[in-house]
């Protein structure tokens, strides 16, 4: 090729374009481009060499400020559900409510089972739920 040429095409990712030298430029209008062996392109633009370098560089950093701006908005939900999450935690809502809820399962339990399976709930009226080996 007499002049270098930089060429961009649509990607399916942020930045959404993806550019490179252009080493071909194929009779049906697509390009092969350097470092890119073996494929070709259908390019949404060509530039001189230089111009599509300038031009790469600004697409660079507004991927870059588009990562940052992602990973900050990633923590902040993170810090929003990790809070949440500590709030129903078993010191929250107390050892009583999930012994309640353990009681109230093996209670179900018996009733659809008959309580022949091998582990039934003993000591029921106490507020610790233990398991033991039952009868079958």
């Amino acid at each position: 090729m007499k002049h270098k040429l930089y060429a961009f095409w649509k990607h399916d990712v942020p930045p959404y374009v993806l550019g490179g030298e252009v080493t071909e430029i194929k009779s049906n209008g697509r390009v092969c481009v350097k470092g890119f062996t073996g494929c070709s392109f259908l390019p949404l633009q060509i530039l001189p060499l230089e111009e599509g370098r300038a031009k790469q560089k600004e697409i660079d950093l507004a991927l870059k400020n588009y990562k940052n701006t992602i990973k900050k908005a990633e923590e902040e939900l993170r810090s929003h559900t990790k809070q949440l999450s500590l709030k129903y935690t078993l010191t929250e809502i107390g050892h009583k409510h999930v012994n309640d809820f353990l009681k109230e399962c093996s209670a179900k339990k018996k009733r659809n089972f008959g309580c022949r399976n091998r582990y039934c709930m003993s000591n029921e009226s106490s507020n610790e739920s233990r398991y033991s080996l039952g009868t079958q």
